[in-house]
């Protein structure tokens, strides 16, 4: 009796789980490829800001303070933000604390960077605009301010930089 409890549940585990990856699959990606930067406003050392209108490549980084692959995401930037050229970077956070504390500071070559700002966006809004919350997501736009490409987790500075590199979006 136990057994046939144990595999009907089973069963009923496996056939949620299969309705659950199809109802996920389903639904339409809140930021595809070719949409436009969304226009969302975070808290920086000055005040509050919004994502500015430029000519630049913009590259987006969504951390989380407390993920070890947020920081070594940042840390590569930091050893590497000369490379970065005239590419414009956000690095937001939903860590209300975050520009207060000593973390930041190690992040100096950031910080100096004249086309990187550090930003505290609402979580909610985030999500809502750019979609799901894995950390870190990298978000490459174009000179048009189109989303090139997304990454979701830790990568390489090489592949940030064959993504800032990347021209169009591929139709």
């Amino acid at each position: 009796m136990k057994k046939k409890i144990i595999a009907i549940l089973f069963v009923l585990l496996f056939i949620a789980s299969i309705v659950w990856l199809i109802v996920e699959g389903s639904k339409s990606e809140v930021l595809p490829t070719g949409s436009k930067i969304p226009t969302i406003s975070f808290l920086t050392h000055n005040g509050s800001e919004t994502i500015t209108e430029t000519n630049n490549k913009t590259f987006i980084i969504f951390f989380s303070k407390d993920c070890p692959h947020c920081i070594y995401e940042l840390k590569i930037l930091n050893e590497n933000i000369e490379r970065l050229g005239a590419t414009k970077i956000y690095l937001l956070t939903a860590d209300k604390d975050y520009l207060e504390n000593e973390e930041i500071s190690s992040f100096s070559n950031l910080l100096n960077f004249k086309n990187a700002t550090f930003g505290i966006v609402n979580k909610n809004d985030f999500e809502a605009k750019f979609g799901s919350m894995v950390l870190p997501t990298l978000y490459f736009f174009n000179t048009e301010r189109k989303l090139i490409a997304k990454i979701k987790g830790e990568t390489k500075f090489e592949r940030i930089l064959k993504e800032i590199e990347m021209k169009q979006i591929k139709n």
